[in-house]
C-alpha cells in the first residue's frame, strides 16, 4: 500500500504534465483543492488512491498553455522574403519561453518573448521549426541582455537549411562588447569550458573541470 502513496503536488502534475511544479504548488495553497471533503493547502500532503481529490476546475483548467501572440513586441526589421526574416533584436527581450515539463512553455513567459511578436505579425511561422510549441521559426538565439541580429525562418524548408548552415559554422557570427580594463594584446583567443550556474541557472559560468568547450577570439 504503501508504494501507492504519493504527494498531492506530484499528484496533479501527472494530471497537468503542461504545469510547472511551482504554478501547482502556488495553486493547491491557493486553497483550490480539498482531499476527503477538507481543503488541504500543503503541496507535500500524502495522498492514496482510496482518498476522494476534487479541485476547483476553474482556476486549473484557465490557464493558458500556448504562446500568445502581442502586438507590443515589434522588433525592427531589417531584411524579408518569402523565407525568411532579419530582425534587430533589443536588449531586455528573451527569444523564447522557458521549456517546461513534456515541451510546453512556461506559463509565465507565454506573451513577453520574441515569439509572441513574431506569431503576432507573421502567424504562419507557428509551426515552424524543431519544437515550435516553445521557439517557433528559432534557429539561433541571443541572450536576453544582448541586442543585435537574428534570422527567423518563415518555413520549415529554410529552418532545415539555415540549421544546417549554423551546424556547419557557415554563418559568421561578430560581437560588440564593452569590457573593464585594458587588454595586455590587441589580439588574442580565450580558451574556457563553461556550464550553467547552480545557484543562477539563466547564466553559464566558467569551470575548469567540466562543461562545453568555448573559444572567444578578439
Amino acid at each position: 500500500m504503501k508504494n501507492n502513496l504519493m504527494r498531492l503536488d506530484k499528484f496533479f502534475q501527472n494530471r497537468f504534465p503542461q504545469y510547472p511544479r511551482d504554478l501547482i504548488k502556488k495553486l493547491i495553497k491557493d486553497e483550490t483543492v480539498t482531499v476527503n471533503q477538507k481543503i488541504i493547502k500543503k503541496p507535500y500532503f500524502i495522498v492514496s488512491p482510496d482518498d476522494q481529490i476534487n479541485f476547483d476546475e476553474t482556476k486549473w483548467t484557465k490557464i493558458r498553455t500556448r504562446i500568445i501572440p502581442n502586438p507590443k513586441i515589434n522588433p525592427e526589421i531589417i531584411y524579408q522574403d518569402k523565407n525568411i526574416l532579419i530582425i534587430n533584436k533589443p536588449p531586455g527581450l528573451i527569444v523564447h519561453p522557458r521549456q517546461i515539463k513534456n515541451g510546453y512553455p512556461h506559463p509565465k513567459d507565454l506573451e513577453k518573448t520574441l515569439v509572441s511578436g513574431l506569431i503576432h505579425y507573421f502567424p504562419k511561422i507557428i509551426n515552424v521549426g524543431d519544437l515550435p510549441k516553445i521557439r517557433p521559426g528559432i534557429v539561433h538565439r541571443l541572450d536576453k541582455d544582448t541586442s543585435g541580429t537574428m534570422v527567423i525562418a518563415k518555413n520549415q524548408l529554410s529552418f532545415k537549411y539555415l540549421k544546417e548552415q549554423f551546424k556547419k559554422r557557415l554563418i559568421k557570427k561578430e560581437y560588440l562588447t564593452v569590457v573593464s580594463g585594458q587588454l595586455n594584446k590587441k589580439k588574442g583567443t580565450l580558451k574556457n569550458l563553461i556550464l550553467r550556474s547552480k545557484n543562477q541557472p539563466l547564466k553559464q559560468k566558467i569551470s575548469f573541470s567540466q562543461g562545453k568547450k568555448a573559444v572567444l577570439n578578439y
